[in-house]
């Protein structure tokens, strides 16, 4: 997912520079940029501390790691609806 993530960065990082986005637009589209980054790093923490304390399967961390990957969904859908506020009417109208 990590890559999916860096992809949209960067397409929205030449939007954002191509139609000079600027004010409440440009900080909007960079707090829910960082929002995702920020629960993928604490998901991947998650992770790799659950796997560490708990090698074997247990439903449990797979609880907890379900939870943490939703957070990172839920960052993620509200970045995509903000980008699509913000840069879908200038994509459409110019």
């Amino acid at each position: 997912n990590a890559l999916l993530h860096l992809v949209a960065t960067v397409v929205v990082a030449v939007l954002i520079v191509f139609f000079r986005i600027r004010g409440a637009e440009l900080l909007a589209l960079l707090i829910v940029t960082a929002g995702v980054w920020i629960t993928e790093l604490i998901n991947t923490a998650i992770e790799k501390i659950m796997d560490h304390l708990s090698p074997e399967q247990h439903p449990r961390v797979k609880y907890i790691k379900d939870l943490a990957a939703a957070a990172v969904l839920i960052a993620a859908m509200v970045a995509l609806i903000t980008g699509s506020i913000v840069l879908l009417p200038k994509i459409i109208y110019g």
